[in-house]
């Protein structure tokens, strides 16, 4: 039954280090995947985007290890409420399509 949680709780385990809403076994797993995958403590940008699925992968093995089932539901739904919130929050901004360019004419 934990392998199968694992699913779910490895594409959502990051969470800039804002540990409010994880379970207590998995504070310590998350800090360490979220070192070893070299983002910085509160760069949710990094933890949430391209390492995330590094982090999950490193925090799997700790958090089955540490976390009973229903702490791992846990686990999976604050680090996914928090790159949600970090997604609605950091969306592009389009570029300006009202470029202005210069160009200096010389004349003899």
């Amino acid at each position: 039954m934990k392998s199968a949680i694992l699913l779910i709780v490895a594409s959502s385990v990051a969470l800039g280090q804002n540990l409010s809403g994880q379970p207590r076994c998995a504070t310590a797993c998350l800090i360490s995947a979220i070192s070893a995958a070299g983002c910085a403590a509160r760069d949710i940008g990094c933890q949430c985007g391209p390492t995330q699925s590094v982090i999950a992968a490193s925090a799997a093995p700790c958090l089955i290890a540490s976390c009973a089932v229903s702490e791992l539901l846990q686990a999976q739904s604050a680090g996914s409420a928090q790159c949600s919130i970090y997604s609605r929050t950091a969306a592009p901004r389009p570029a300006s399509t009202t470029e202005k360019s210069s160009v200096i004419s010389t004349t003899e």
